[in-house]
C-alpha cells in the first residue's frame, strides 16, 4: 500500500507539474498557468506550516486531516476539469495545493521511517505503479485520463492510511541538538537538489526556446541513461559504506554529460541531448523520492523537521516553469545552447566548490582538543593500569592495533600519583579499546564505527579523528551519526557519558 501512495503522488503531482497534459481542463491556457503557480505556493506554504507544527511538536497530520486531504484533491481535478470560473479555479488550486502537500509530508513520515532496504523497495514499486498511471492518462481519451488523475489525488492519502493506520510514523520525534543538525549531510542533499534544478532550469528553456525542434527526444537514450543512473543510486546505497556521502555522484555524472553536450552543441539540441535531460528530469522526480527519505532515515535529527525542510526546497519554485519563465528574460546572447550551458556549468562548479568549502570549513582543533580531557584521562589511567606500565598506551583506536594512530600525553598531564609502580604491579585491566570492542559486538557496531567510537569518547574534535584515520570530515560525522543512532545517545558529551559508565560498570 506504501507504493500505491509513492506511485498515486507522483502521479498526481506530474499532472499539476506538466500543465494538466492528458487530462481535461476547462480553463484557458492562462488560466492553466495560473492554475499551477497557485497550486505550487499553496502546497509550499503547506509543507512550511507541517514542519513548524512538527518542531514545535504539534502534528497536524490525522486519519481526519489526511482522508480530507485526499478527497479534496479527488473533488478538486474534477471541479478544474468542469468550471473556468477564474475564482473558482484558484480556490480549488489553493485546495489541491494544500491536500498535496499533507499526502507529500505524510509518505516522506512513512518512507523515512522503514529500513533502506523497505525504502528502496517500495520506491521501485512505486514508480512501477506512478510509470502506469502516467502512461495511461497519456494514452487513454482525456475523459479517462481526469477519472485517473482524480483517483490518484484519493488514493494517494488512502493508500498512506492503509500502510500505517495509525500514523506511527508522523507521531512527535522529540527536540534536537546542535551536534544532530551539524551531522546530517547537508552537502550531499544540496548537490542532490541542485543537479535536479539545474537540469529543470535546461528543461524549460529548451523547450521553451524550441531548441528540440529538429531532431526531438531520444526515447531508447533516455530510458538507458535513467535505467543506468536509477541502479546506480541503488547500487551505492546497498554496497557503500558511506553512501550518504556520495549519493549525488550519479545526478552529478548526468548532469555533466548533458553540460558537455549542451556546450558543444550549436542553435539547437540533439535528440540525445534531449534524451539525457528528460532522463535527468525523470530520475529527479524520482530518485527524490528514495534518496532524500533514505538519508532523512539515517539521520538523528526528527523527522519533521529534515523532511519538511527537504519537500520545501523540491516544491518551491526552482522548477521547469521557472525555466521557461527564464527564457523570456534572457538576453539573446544567452538564448543559444552552448552559452546557456556555459552559464549553468559555471553556477554548477561555484556551488560545488562553496559547498566543498562550507564542508571542510571545519577550525583546526586546538592542543588542548586534541588531548583527552584531564579528568577522562584520569579515569582512563585508573581504568588501563597494568603491571610495569608507566603511563596507558593511547595508541590503535581498533581492536589489537597497538600501534596505529599514537597520541602521547603530555607529561604535564601524567600525574606521578597515577602512575603504577613497578614494584606494585596491578592487576590488568579492560582499556578503553576492550570496552569499545564490547560494544561493538553487542550493538553491530562495523569496525570504522568502532575506530570513531573510540576516538571520540576520548574527546576529539571531528577533524582531528579524520587527520588520523585518513579520511574526510563528513565521513567521520556520518560515522558518528551512525553511532549515535546506534547507541542511542545524541551528543559527543552523551557518548562519552555512555562509554564511561559502561566502563565504570
Amino acid at each position: 500500500m506504501a507504493a500505491l501512495a509513492f506511485g498515486c503522488t507522483m502521479a498526481f503531482a506530474r499532472a499539476f507539474g506538466s500543465g494538466f497534459s492528458g487530462v481535461l481542463f476547462a480553463g484557458t491556457a492562462a488560466q492553466m498557468d495560473l492554475v499551477g503557480t497557485v497550486s505550487t505556493g499553496a502546497r509550499v506554504v503547506a509543507l512550511v506550516a507541517l514542519t513548524a507544527l512538527g518542531c514545535l511538536h504539534r502534528s497536524a497530520i490525522s486519519r481526519l486531516s489526511l482522508g480530507a486531504a485526499g478527497a479534496c484533491m479527488g473533488i478538486g481535478v474534477l471541479v478544474l476539469s468542469a468550471s473556468a470560473l477564474p475564482w473558482l479555479q484558484v480556490a480549488t488550486a489553493l485546495v489541491c495545493g494544500a491536500g498535496s502537500a499533507f499526502a507529500m509530508f505524510s509518505l516522506m513520515m512513512l518512507l523515512s521511517s522503514r529500513s533502506l532496504k523497505e525504502i528502496i523497495a517500495v520506491s521501485l514499486a512505486g514508480l512501477a505503479v506512478g510509470g502506469i498511471l502516467i502512461a495511461a492518462s497519456m494514452l487513454l481519451p482525456p475523459p479517462v485520463g481526469t477519472v485517473l488523475f482524480a483517483a490518484s489525488g484519493v488514493l494517494s492519502t488512502l493508500g498512506i492510511l492503509a500502510a500505517d493506520p495509525t500514523l506511527s510514523s508522523c507521531v512527535d520525534q522529540g527536540a534536537y541538538s546542535a551536534d544532530e543538525f551539524r551531522l546530517f549531510p547537508w552537502f550531499s542533499a544540496i548537490m542532490f537538489v541542485v543537479c535536479g534544478i539545474l537540469g529543470a532550469l535546461i528543461y524549460g528553456v529548451a523547450t521553451t526556446l524550441s531548441w528540440n525542434v529538429m531532431e526531438g527526444v531520444s526515447y531508447p537514450v533516455m530510458g538507458v541513461a535513467a535505467a543506468l543512473t536509477i541502479v546506480f543510486c541503488v547500487l551505492v546505497v546497498l554496497a557503500v559504506d558511506n553512501w550518504a556521502q556520495v549519493i549525488w555522484v550519479p545526478l552529478f555524472i548526468l548532469l555533466a554529460a548533458i553540460l558537455a553536450f549542451v556546450i558543444t552543441s550549436g542553435q539547437m539540441l540533439g535528440s540525445i541531448t534531449l534524451g539525457l535531460v528528460f532522463a535527468l528530469i525523470l530520475c529527479y522526480h524520482f530518485l527524490r523520492w528514495m534518496i532524500l527519505p533514505a538519508l532523512v532515515s539515517t539521520s538523528l535529527l526528527p523527522r519533521f523537521l529534515t523532511g519538511g525542510i527537504l519537500l520545501v526546497i523540491t516544491n518551491s519554485i526552482f522548477n521547469v516553469g521557472l525555466g521557461a519563465r527564464l527564457a523570456s528574460v534572457l538576453p539573446l546572447g544567452m538564448q543559444v545552447p552552448s552559452a546557456f550551458g556555459g552559464v549553468i556549468a559555471l553556477i554548477l562548479g561555484v556551488v560545488f566548490a562553496f559547498a566543498m568549502f562550507m564542508e571542510h570549513a571545519e577550525r583546526q582543533p586546538s592542543e588542548e582538543e586534541r588531548l583527552v580531557p584531564a579528568a577522562a584521562y584520569r579515569r582512563g589511567l585508573e581504568a588501563a593500569a597494568s603491571a610495569g606500565d608507566a603511563a596507558p598506551s593511547h595508541g590503535g583506536v581498533g581492536r589489537g592495533d597497538a600501534a596505529h594512530d599514537e597520541v602521547p600525553k603530555p607529561r604535564e598531564q601524567q600525574p606521578e600519583d597515577d602512575v603504577p609502580s613497578q614494584a606494585e604491579p596491578l592487576p590488568a585491566e579492560k582499556t578503553l579499546e576492550d570496552y569499545c570492542a564490547e560494544l561493538a559486538d553487542t550493538y553491530s557496531l562495523t569496525p570504522r564505527e568502532e575506530e570513531v567510537c573510540v576516538m571520540t569518547s576520548r574527546g576529539y574534535s571531528s577533524s582531528y579523528i579524520a587527520e588520523q584515520l585518513y579520511i574526510s570530515g563528513s565521513t567521520v560525522r556520518f560515522h558518528q551519526q551512525n553511532l549515535y543512532r546506534k547507541l542511542g545517545v545524541h551528543s559527543k558529551q552523551e557518548l562519552i557519558n555512555f562509554v564511561e559508565e559502561k566502563m565504570q560498570g
